[in-house]
This record gives C-alpha cells, sequence and structure tokens, in this order.
C-alpha cells in the first residue's frame, strides 16, 4: 500500500469540482464547502496553497497520480465499499471504497474529516477494506440459517436485527435470538458494484458485520434450494470476511 495524498474535505470537494467529475460516489459525504462565490473562490486559493506547499500541485498542474486516484474513484469497474460504524459508543463512523480497474486499483477512505487515497494491488481490494475494520476475532459457536422472511417477521428488533418472534421457536431461532441479545459494540455494511462503460452501476450482493464481546459475526442472504432467500448469521475473523468478499468478486467477474 502506497499512500498518494491525505485530502482534507475541502480540497476534496474543490479538485473533485474542478477535475469536473459529477456526484461524490457512494459510500462518501463530501459537502459542498463555500456559501457564496467569493467564499468558495477564498476556499479554493487556500486549498491550491496548501496542495502547491505539499507538491501535489506544481505550476497549476495536479499531481498526475492524485489524479489519477480521483478519476479511477470516479470510473472504476469494480467497486468494494463499507458504510460502518467502527465505535458504537462512540459514533465513530468509518466510509470507503476500494476500487479497481484492470491492475490499477485504489483504497480511499473518509475519516477524521479527510480523505485518505492510497495505491494498493488489485487482488488485494478485499483485504485492504476488512483490514480498515478494528482486528476482532471470530465469535464461538456454529452458524444459524432461517429463512428470510422468518427473520424479518414480527419481533423485537435488537441491535438493527429483527428478532425472530414467536411462542414455537425452533432451535436455529433460539440461537439467533442468543446471539443477538448481546450489545453490540461495532457495526457495518460492506457490499459492491461492477459499473459499464457508460458509468452504470450494478449492485452486487453484501454483507453485515457486526462485534459483540464474544467476538465478530457475519451476516449474508442467499437463496437455497427451496428457492427462498435465507439469512444467515455465522461467527468470522478477518480472514472469513475477505473469503467471502473473494467469492463476490469470483462471481461478479463471471457475469
Amino acid at each position: 500500500m502506497s499512500t498518494i495524498a491525505i485530502l482534507p474535505l475541502a480540497a476534496f470537494d474543490i479538485l473533485w469540482a474542478d477535475l469536473r467529475l459529477g456526484s461524490v460516489p457512494y459510500p462518501f459525504e463530501v459537502p459542498s464547502h463555500g456559501e457564496t462565490l467569493d467564499e468558495r473562490a477564498r476556499i479554493r486559493g487556500a486549498v491550491y496553497a496548501d496542495l502547491q506547499e505539499r507538491r501535489l500541485v506544481t505550476d497549476r498542474q495536479l499531481d498526475p497520480d492524485l489524479e489519477d486516484a480521483l478519476r479511477l474513484l470516479r470510473r472504476p469497474y469494480l467497486q468494494l465499499d463499507t458504510i460502518s460504524t467502527v465505535d458504537n459508543a462512540q459514533g465513530v463512523m468509518l466510509r470507503a471504497a476500494a476500487v479497481a480497474h484492470g491492475q490499477r486499483a485504489v483504497l480511499a477512505v473518509q475519516q477524521d474529516r479527510a480523505i485518505r487515497l492510497d495505491y494498493i494491488r488489485d487482488t488485494a481490494m478485499a483485504a485492504s477494506l476488512v483490514g480498515l475494520l478494528p482486528p476482532t476475532p471470530a465469535a464461538p459457536g456454529e452458524p444459524v440459517s432461517l429463512p428470510a422472511a422468518q427473520v424479518a417477521a414480527p419481533g423485537q428488533r435488537v441491535n438493527g436485527w429483527a428478532e425472530p418472534g414467536g411462542s414455537s421457536a425452533t432451535e436455529q431461532q433460539q440461537a439467533l435470538s442468543a446471539i443477538l441479545a448481546s450489545p453490540v459494540l461495532r457495526l457495518g455494511q460492506i457490499a459492491g458494484a461492477t459499473f459499464d462503460q457508460q458509468g452504470n452501476a450494478r449492485r452486487l450482493p453484501g454483507l453485515s458485520w457486526f462485534d459483540t464481546e464474544a467476538g465478530r459475526y457475519v451476516g449474508v442472504l442467499g437463496r437455497g434450494r427451496d428457492g427462498q432467500q435465507w439469512a444467515t448469521v455465522a461467527p468470522a475473523d478477518g480472514n472469513r470476511l475477505v473469503h467471502r468478499l473473494g467469492e463476490m468478486i469470483r462471481l461478479a467477474s463471471r457475469v
């Protein structure tokens, strides 16, 4: 991994607009800076002065690596992204995306009012994204699978999930209820998309993850042999998350 630049949100906003890249891509949130044209012009001047001091702008030309990274972020072929709460108690949010086109790949991370851009290997997209999460071992126990309709059935929502209800709960329902009864320390979603030449996105099936004091779990949806959508919650450490995301990438490459 090689860092290209760390851009304050104001710098990212100004450069994105100056390169005429359009809307800021999901999952990032970058506000427009400057309520008036004069105020925005002052911000723009300060941004370019800072970039020149950091040798990211020379003779009014943006550093080629930085421009390439921003354009790749706007128009990748493949993207993995996450919105995660890495500290539930403090509400610390992480927004990040790993993007690639051919062998060119970039990791963009929004945190602490800035976006960091790093070159990564195109074969390390999943590992780079999962590596941003706090290291947590897999929780104990076995995977729990239920028809998605049962998981979303009427019942109390626990930690953002719908807890199975009913008086005649099955063993799997009881196991899921026990998992969801534990306080959640961190949680998030990881998804992906492929893009055609016009930039139209095809979203890929993603996964959810959450940490309790017992360890980390992953939640996925998939179609069973009976044709129903099934929800599975399973213990998962970082390696297992990377493996699942790798499977998602391989499936996308076959389409």
